[in-house]
């Protein structure tokens, strides 16, 4: 009985100590797919033991090891795509889109008199026949701000813009007042949405009329747009007339992709297999939140658009601030 009872003891020791060098193990091998703890809200805290947050008291979170990559030259970095989804990274290809920039102007509810009864007597004038009445009425309209497109629709009609003078809630022109180095780019035909005081979209449009005349009290030139009528404002009401140029189809890239750093620009692509690369861009004009591509990017790359920095920062650390920049 003795020796039966030894021997149980020593089996009982046995599996103890079996079960605690493989609960043992089991630990270390979690322990080992971990690189470091860190914040979801501040991913420059790198700690070896899971704890709080010292900036926010955030439970802090396992970043696992990844694999090694392939090829050992591959540029970039590959982050756990986990750690990624919970710090909001978002990307989307590079396209090619059309582009338009804009131009925002104060204007007023077109309400002028004045310039309906210059129209009228300058149909006047032609009905008489007159060139010297013709031309000094055409010159009075052209002073007044009507562009010569206008006047030679107006000479074809023969008839006086008379929403010019109408009451509140029939008008159906907008006057904007653009400085010169504005009113370059601006042609008739440009759409045009008119805002209220609120910046509420009320009425859209487009430009009927570029004056080639310079205001000197204001310094400004003015610019007719024609709205598809029923402004519901009274004349004289300021408003704004956002107008929009196209700058035609280009390879784009949003803004909220791109890096300024100093004297370059870079955006990260992200490859095929997960990697992050920085790429150094060069971008042409801007135009509703995008920017044309000169060179860098390619059509159909996939590029970081949001959490751009955090990824560079997470790049730097793991490269020790030696990050480079393709180009």
């Amino acid at each position: 009985m003795t020796r039966r009872r030894i021997y149980a003891a020593l089996i009982a020791v046995l599996l103890v100590v079996a079960l605690g060098v493989w609960l043992n193990r089991m630990s270390h091998q979690d322990d080992g797919d971990v690189a470091y703890y860190t914040c979801s809200m501040h991913p420059q805290i790198h700690a070896d033991e899971p704890g709080n947050c010292p900036i926010c008291g955030m439970k802090l979170v396992p970043v696992k090891k990844m694999p090694p990559s392939p090829s050992t030259s591959a540029p970039g970095v590959q982050i756990d795509p986990a750690y990624t989804q919970r710090i909001g990274v978002v990307s989307e290809p590079v396209t090619v889109r059309p582009l338009e920039k804009t131009v925002h102007a104060a204007a007023k509810v077109a309400h002028d008199p004045a310039l309906w009864i210059a129209e009228t007597e300058f149909l006047q004038a032609l009905i008489l026949g007159d060139s010297s009445l013709i031309k000094a009425a055409e010159l009075k309209l052209q002073f007044m701000g009507l562009s010569p497109a206008w006047i030679a629709e107006l000479k074809k009609g023969r008839i006086a813009t008379s929403s010019l003078h109408v009451p509140a809630g029939h008008a159906e022109y907008v006057e904007a007042y653009l400085y010169p180095s504005e009113v370059e780019a601006v042609t008739t035909g440009y759409k045009v949405d008119v805002l209220d005081v609120s910046g509420q979209t009320i009425k859209t449009g487009i430009v009927a009329s570029v004056s080639t005349v310079l205001d000197m009290d204001t310094r400004t030139i003015r610019v007719l747009v024609k709205t598809d009528g029923g402004i519901p404002l009274r004349p004289n009401t300021f408003v704004q007339a956002v107008i929009r140029i196209p700058q035609g189809e280009a390879l784009a890239v949003p803004e909220t992709a791109l890096l300024f750093n100093g004297d370059h620009t870079m955006a990260y692509v992200v490859t095929a297999d997960g990697r992050y690369v920085p790429r150094a861009v060069v971008l042409g004009n801007k135009g509703n939140g995008y920017y044309a591509v000169r060179s860098g990017l390619s059509e159909g790359e996939r590029v970081v658009v949001n959490g751009s920095f955090l990824i560079d920062a997470e790049t730097q650390i793991r490269t020790g601030g030696m990050a480079e920049h393709q180009h």
